[in-house]
C-alpha cells in the first residue's frame, strides 16, 4: 500500500510541474513582446517561452524570439518554446513545429518566419506565398545566424 501512495504522489507531482510549463494566452492588442516592447497584435506570428522556473516570455515575431534567446545567452534547455501554427493558430512546441521563411508575407519585426505542424502544409504555403523551409527550430536559428 506504500508503495502505491509513492507512486500516486510521484505521478501527481509530476503532472503539475508540467501544467506550468503550458502555454499561457497571450492578450492581443494588449501584451506586450519581451524583445522589442511593442503590443503583440498578430495571433498567427506569435511565440512564447516558458522558463523551468515559470516565467513567461511572450513574443510578437518568432524570428525576434529566437533572436532574444540568443542574445540573452537562454539556454534552451532550461526552457519551453511555443509557437503559433499560422493557419491553424494552435500552439506548437518548437520540437514539433515546420518553420518557413516567407518572400511575400511580412511579420511583425521582418523576420518572415512562421510556422506550421508539418512538411505538407509547409509546402502548401511555400506554393502560395513564396519562401523556403527552413526546417526545425535548430535549423531556423542557424538560418538566421547566417543571414547576418
Amino acid at each position: 500500500m506504500k508503495n502505491i501512495v509513492l507512486l500516486f504522489l510521484l505521478v501527481l507531482c509530476s503532472c503539475s510541474n508540467n501544467n506550468e510549463l503550458n502555454p499561457v494566452d497571450i492578450h492581443y492588442g494588449q501584451d506586450i513582446c519581451e524583445r522589442c516592447k511593442m503590443i503583440i497584435s498578430e495571433e498567427r506570428f506569435s511565440s512564447q517561452m516558458i522558463l523551468k522556473n515559470g516565467e513567461v516570455y511572450n513574443f510578437d515575431d518568432i524570428g525576434g524570439m529566437i533572436t532574444y534567446v540568443s542574445e540573452n545567452k537562454i539556454n534552451p534547455e532550461t526552457a519551453v518554446i511555443y509557437v503559433k501554427d499560422f493557419n491553424t493558430k494552435k500552439w506548437l512546441t518548437s520540437d514539433e513545429a515546420v518553420f518557413i521563411s516567407l518572400e511575400n508575407i511580412n511579420s511583425p519585426m521582418n523576420f518572415g518566419l512562421i510556422a506550421v505542424s508539418d512538411n505538407e502544409t509547409a509546402g502548401n504555403i511555400i506554393s502560395e506565398h513564396g519562401g523556403k523551409i527552413t526546417g526545425s527550430y535548430n535549423d531556423t536559428v542557424n538560418f538566421l545566424r547566417s543571414k547576418k
